[in-house]
């Protein structure tokens, strides 16, 4: 009783020993924080609260309102990129209808010159084979070849030229004893054709026959000829030199009349008795497809077809008609056309043209 009497007298207060709960104490806790800088901080908390320095808490908010700053900016980004992609769509599907309207157009243009309708049908207004699409639309017309024909023909209906340049390359001369053209590029015929032209029959070969640079043969004499005799039943007339005619010759019996002993080396294809009997007579083949469709009982020759005139030696070819004499003067740079009348007495002839040896491969047919 002494020793807790002089206890409370001091102040102080003794814990019994076999008290089984101690007081709560509170204590402190150090623990360490990441932030988005990557730099560590120290918080010191309590249970209940954690304590930062003024300096990490202005650091953090400074931090926060960039992060906000961020994400609008990052926000007004995708909608400024959401708005050109609509706009590119638009832009898109603009000229997609631009383009099928031309296509529309031109296929109408198409239909108008040819009669040929492009909706898959094989004849206008018939429909296609059962089950089967349609075929495509397409622009099949040449644009810049049509504005061609129209300058051309624009050119001819309100100024008359003498000397004509053809869309597809060629100088067509008009003379008393008919057209004269110089150059034979390819499709030629279809040019004086397009043009409501007459046909011509004199054709003057270039002395270049060939093209290097567009790799096109400018001495197509061929289909004119053909057109000629099977269509007009008359000869085109090959204004050349003789050399010109020996290479002309051997060209034109290859391609229209086959070899001149087509049966040379046949026998060199059969090797055995059984094949040899069977062999074939080509050289009868050809000549049953010689025969002249108009006079069954003659064969066509060269000469059934076409009519050659060489220069002489002074470079003049000249050509005889009922009414007219025509001479055609080869010069160093082209040739020149004169004419003299045999109804009405003329002392000399008249230059009627001037025309270029170079033929001119235009740039929207073959470039």
């Amino acid at each position: 009783g002494t020793a807790v009497s002089e206890a409370r007298q001091a102040g102080k207060e003794t814990v019994p020993a076999n008290t089984s709960e101690a007081p709560p104490q509170t204590t402190l806790r150090e623990n360490t924080l990441n932030l988005d800088d990557g730099k560590p901080i120290k918080v010191t908390d309590t249970p209940d609260k954690a304590t930062l320095s003024p300096k990490r808490e202005k650091q953090i908010s400074t931090d926060s309102k960039m992060l906000r700053r961020n994400i609008r900016q990052n926000s007004y980004f995708q909608k400024t990129q959401a708005l050109k992609i609509d706009s590119e769509i638009h832009r898109a599907r603009r000229h997609i209808e631009i383009f099928r309207a031309q296509l529309e157009k031109n296929d109408k243009v198409l239909e108008e010159d040819t009669g040929t309708p492009r909706d898959g049908s094989p004849e206008k207004g018939t429909p296609g084979p059962e089950g089967a699409k349609p075929l495509p639309k397409q622009g099949l017309v040449n644009k810049k070849m049509k504005r061609v024909y129209h300058a051309t023909r624009h050119s001819i209906d309100s100024f008359s030229p003498v000397v004509i340049s053809l869309p597809r390359g060629g100088m067509y001369a008009k003379t008393s004893a008919g057209p004269i053209q110089v150059g034979l590029p390819p499709e030629t015929i279809k040019d004086c054709m397009s043009l409501g032209l007459e046909l011509p029959r004199y054709y003057v070969l270039p002395k270049e026959r060939f093209d290097k640079r567009a790799g096109i043969n400018i001495a197509e004499f061929e289909f004119p000829a053909y057109f000629n005799f099977f269509v007009k039943r008359s000869k085109v007339c090959l204004i050349v030199t003789e050399e010109d005619e020996d290479c002309i010759r051997r060209v034109f019996q290859e391609t229209l009349f086959g070899p001149v002993d087509a049966n040379e080396f046949l026998h060199e294809e059969y090797t055995t008795d059984e094949g040899r009997a069977r062999q074939a007579d080509l050289a009868k083949e050809l000549g049953y497809f010689r025969m002249n469709p108009f006079k069954p009982d003659e064969k066509m020759e060269i000469d059934t077809l076409i009519d050659f005139v060489h220069f002489d030696s002074g470079g003049v070819a000249r050509l005889t008609d009922k009414k007219v004499s025509i001479e055609v003067h080869s010069k160093y740079d082209g040739y020149v056309i004169k004419e003299k009348s045999l109804e009405i007495e003329e002392d000399d002839f008249r230059e009627v043209a001037r025309v270029s040896d170079i033929v001119d491969l235009p740039s929207h047919i073959y470039n």
